[in-house]
């Protein structure tokens, strides 16, 4: 046993260092910026007397990767904000009077049902019935306590052990009295105190429980695509926001027209979030651009530099295993194409070229994602630089010359 022990130790230490050197760090980004603009070697070290690379891959880093958090909170606060208005509490006694009767009649049926003699399936029927019952408690603010969460955990724990060698007669009990306490909770139910609840909104705000970014991670903001429509075509963003539409109609169902209201301003402090971000990162730079070339650059150029480098990151975040949040490998390819059409290039058959070899390496690997965004990033530090240097306008504004 100590053997297997040491080998499982090993392995994960193995995994976690896979992991760890397979996930692209800021100066990996700040690398593949660079090799792409041809303003940096293969170990990062820049081929100029500046760090431009580094500069730009900062901007994209605070871009991308920064404010995630901020924003996460600022969506729960809207949220808990929209519910603590008085309209709002004019349907939610009734609301929660009803709520409780079903959920009561519900476990009335469990009891009656528990009294008789039980299968094995029936048992687990009704296990997954009561934790059913508890997590939409627990889903509710009103119930947001340690005691629902508690019998919660268990039923569900007891639920997956029990099999058909379980002792039925013990989990029959077990059930009788988890029934009987969730029972007793909604018994308890004093009438509607709307001062406790707005208070336990404040605590459902605080711990991001209204909108939350699931396993997606903080790459549900911000990774979407430089000119993505997040609000209409972001899968993520939207099976997200989908999921705290239906989490606010359990409070009432009077609400469809509140939670449409809701979702306009989730939407538009994202939106806010957003261009306000890449409106930062143009500014910022143009100042770094300044200082290679010593001429103002108007943000259009700037713009398409800071497009192909947002570009070029996300990229490399394929190497990741969170790779689902990511803007997908044909919109990044159609953002590329869109980029390299702005450049001031006279070799026409040249830019055909490479953009033909994008085209090729986008789908080269088929569906394998991280593949085509590897072969992808590989064709660009190979590609771009050399169309760069058929344009004088860039090679002024990146290389200083």
């Amino acid at each position: 046993m100590k053997s297997l022990g040491k080998i499982c130790a090993c392995a994960f230490i193995v995994f976690f260092c896979y992991y760890i050197s397979y996930a692209h760090s800021e100066a990996e980004h700040s690398r593949d910026i660079g090799m792409v603009f041809g303003l940096c070697d293969v170990s990062g070290n820049s081929l100029k007397s500046n760090s431009l690379h580094k500069d730009i891959g900062r901007v994209i880093a605070e871009l991308i990767d920064k404010q995630a958090d901020e924003l996460h909170q600022k969506l729960n606060d809207i949220i808990r904000d929209e519910l603590k208005t008085d309209v709002f509490f004019t349907v939610l006694p009734a609301t929660f009077e009803d709520r409780n009767k079903k959920f009561l009649e519900e476990l009335d049926k469990n009891f009656k049902f528990l009294k008789r003699k039980n299968s094995y399936k029936d048992l687990h029927d009704v296990a997954e019935h009561l934790n059913w019952i508890s997590n939409k408690m627990r889903d509710l603010p009103f119930y947001v306590n340690s005691d629902i969460e508690k019998i919660s955990n268990t039923v569900y724990q007891k639920r997956n052990k029990f099999t058909r060698k379980s002792n039925i007669h013990e989990m029959k009990d077990f059930l009788l009295v988890s029934n009987r306490q969730i029972a007793d909770i909604i018994r308890s139910y004093k009438g509607f105190q709307p001062q406790q609840f707005k208070a336990q909104l404040d605590t459902f705000a605080r711990d991001k429980r209204f909108f939350r970014w699931g396993g997606y991670g903080h790459r549900i903001f911000f990774h979407w695509g430089y000119n993505k429509n997040f609000e209409t075509s972001y899968r993520p963003l939207l099976f997200r926001i989908g999921i705290t539409k239906d989490f606010i109609k359990t409070l009432s169902p009077k609400y469809e027209s509140k939670v449409v209201q809701i979702e306009r301003k989730l939407y538009d402090e994202i939106k806010r979030y957003w261009n306000g971000k890449k409106k930062t990162a143009i500014t910022n730079l143009k100042r770094h651009l300044l200082q290679v070339s010593n001429q103002t650059i108007d943000d259009d150029t700037a713009e398409v530099i800071l497009q192909l480098a947002y570009n070029v990151h996300i990229l490399g975040d394929y190497s990741d295993t969170v790779i689902e949040p990511l803007a997908s490998i044909q919109d990044i390819r159609s953002e590329l194409i869109e980029c390299i059409n702005k450049f001031d290039v006279d070799d026409r058959p040249k830019r055909r070229k490479v953009i033909d070899r994008i085209n090729a390496a986008a789908n080269k690997y088929g569906n394998y994602d991280a593949k085509n965004a590897a072969e992808l990033l590989k064709t660009l530090k190979y590609d771009i630089p050399i169309l760069l240097m058929s344009s004088s306008k860039y090679r002024l504004q990146l290389m200083g010359e």
